[in-house]
């Protein structure tokens, strides 16, 4: 029995989940590329607003200024490596084992919590 919604108006039968999967593949497609170029629009304004005021602080001799607009368009190009983050520790320290042989592994637990 057909789930109130699930019949296609234009058939009057039930929706196929190969016609369902089809469309929703398609919407997806659709909203990536929409998304897509909506972020290389905004990424193109920054940059844009960028050359501006660079242009602006090397006029000025404002060097600082120059040096930090060329970190943050290398930042928004994506040049940078990712910065690690610590989530897990609380800030204490964490031991680690890199580099480090098994055998010389202590086995004795400490207050730093889970490694």
């Amino acid at each position: 029995m057909a789930a109130m919604g699930s019949i296609n108006p234009d058939t009057g039968k039930a929706w196929s989940l190969g016609i369902i999967n089809a469309d929703m593949k398609a919407a997806k497609a659709s909203y990536r590329e929409r998304r897509d170029k909506d972020t290389e629009e905004w990424i193109d304004g920054e940059l844009a607003k960028l050359d501006e005021l660079e242009g602006v602080a090397w006029g000025r001799g404002d060097y600082d200024l120059v040096l930090k607009i060329m970190a943050m368009r290398a930042k928004i190009l994506g040049l940078f490596s990712p910065e690690r983050r610590d989530l897990t520790s609380g800030g204490k320290p964490v031991k680690t084992y890199i580099g480090i042989s098994p055998d010389d592994w202590d086995d004795e637990p400490d207050d730093t919590g889970p490694v």
